[in-house]
């Protein structure tokens, strides 16, 4: 059998040492300069690993074969619910502004109970992520749609998982009971920027009430729960500094409990085009000097490097964001776009609209792209929203990164 040379291989230098890293499989070996080029250096663990592969085997076919069978795969099914558009907050990046404010009813929370058990029967894992506005504004019909499922589910075995999307400005022990004992929670996104007063100037509560360390203690009383805690620290030039420090408060005040974890949400260009505070995507510089921050303080801050099946949620069949009044669409970018139309509604939508967002149709810079296996074509709102999105969140130099925490990881084994 004839062999070629993965065209999804990296090589990285690390420390004067070679290594190689295939994004197709997550491998990663270290090789002798006198074993390069590794094509003339043939072993087997080069092709066990996925280096080198048979000259007849096509990676892009086999990487569009799994993002077709992931588009209409209807084991798992993701739904984001708004339980209401109103915020307590009003931050000025938000990409919500201007749009209609308004809580679901009681009524419209068992209709899309009844939705999603009607394009789940084949389901075998449902994963809602309750969303906003500040969702926890309306807590009451997150119970109503969770007992509905899983009180008229076909499937009985149903497996249902919980995530959150909130400022964390109202949780409390009632909260915090029912995530644990009734609403299936695995994990809560919080967004902070900043911190203190900065971050309150940048929240802008509606109620000062509602201020940083409120939320601080919220996140402690989390942490002591098996909830999985995310802290997103939303980034800009302006509060770049300030976010360190809220990394050094956050070490100094709860540790490094094992479900609590810090990551930076970079705001790039696009998400808010008047602020010339934003970070442009490819500025790695800043993005490498926050990661290393985040990582000299014990705060894990690296890139998945295992393949993915599919871009994004909003690339699946039948996974849907759905508004306080039932409309339909296909993600949170999607619902942001005021030139967009939604898919319909949860009483009828248009399965044609759909059609555009489940086609596997990347564009032809992605077949010639090393990081193809790990971001499958990206952002399916960048190419179907009038939104000034970037398409590509995964670059070269952010996996080369990744590969050189990965190789330090190993040889502190």
């Amino acid at each position: 059998m004839e062999y070629k040379e993965s065209k999804f291989n990296m090589y990285v230098k690390h420390h004067n040492q070679n290594f190689i890293f295939n994004t197709m499989h997550g491998s990663l070996i270290q090789v002798d300069a006198q074993e390069l080029p590794i094509l003339e250096h043939f072993h087997q663990e080069l092709v066990d690993h996925g280096f080198i592969i048979p000259n007849d085997f096509d990676e892009i076919e086999y990487l569009k074969q799994k993002r077709i069978k992931a588009i209409s795969n209807k084991d798992a099914l993701y739904v984001r619910i708004l339980t209401t558009s109103f915020c307590n907050a009003r931050c000025y990046y938000c990409y919500e502004q201007g749009l209609k404010q308004e809580n679901m009813s009681e009524d419209t929370a068992i209709d899309i109970a009844k939705f999603i058990c009607s394009i789940s029967q084949e389901t075998k894992f449902l994963n809602i992520c309750w969303f906003g506005g500040e969702p926890l504004l309306n807590p009451h019909v997150i119970s109503i749609i969770i007992n509905y499922i899983k009180e008229h589910h076909i499937n009985q075995n149903l497996k249902i998982v919980s995530s959150f999307i909130t400022n964390g400005s109202l949780i409390n022990d009632e909260i915090i009971y029912n995530m644990v004992n009734n609403w299936y929670t695995r994990d809560i996104q919080i967004s902070m920027d900043g911190y203190g007063n900065e971050y309150n100037l940048i929240k802008n509560y509606v109620n000062p009430n509602y201020n940083f360390d409120l939320v601080v203690e919220n996140i402690k009383k989390l942490i002591k729960t098996p909830i999985k805690i995310r802290v997103r620290l939303n980034i800009n030039r302006e509060n770049f500094e300030e976010s360190k420090q809220l990394i050094n408060y956050f070490e100094k005040v709860t540790g490094h409990p094992q479900n609590f974890k810090i990551y930076p949400g970079f705001l790039f260009d696009g998400e808010n085009n008047n602020n010339k505070q934003i970070i442009h995507i490819d500025e790695f510089t800043l993005k490498k000097d926050f990661a290393d921050y985040l990582n000299n303080h014990g705060y894990s801050c690296t890139l998945s490097t295992q393949r993915r099946n599919l871009g994004c949620y909003a690339g699946r069949i039948d996974n849907f964001l759905i508004t306080p009044n039932g409309q339909l669409y296909k993600c949170a970018q999607h619902y942001a776009d005021k030139k967009s139309h939604c898919l319909g509604d949860i009483y009828h939508y248009n399965d044609i609209d759909q059609k555009q967002w489940i086609q596997d149709d990347l564009p032809s810079k992605c077949f010639n792209c090393i990081c193809l296996p790990l971001c499958q074509g990206g952002c399916k709102a960048a190419r179907n929203t009038h939104l000034h999105l970037q398409v590509c969140h995964t670059t070269p130099k952010e996996i080369e990164y990744s590969v050189h925490l990965l190789i330090d990881k190993m040889n502190d084994k």
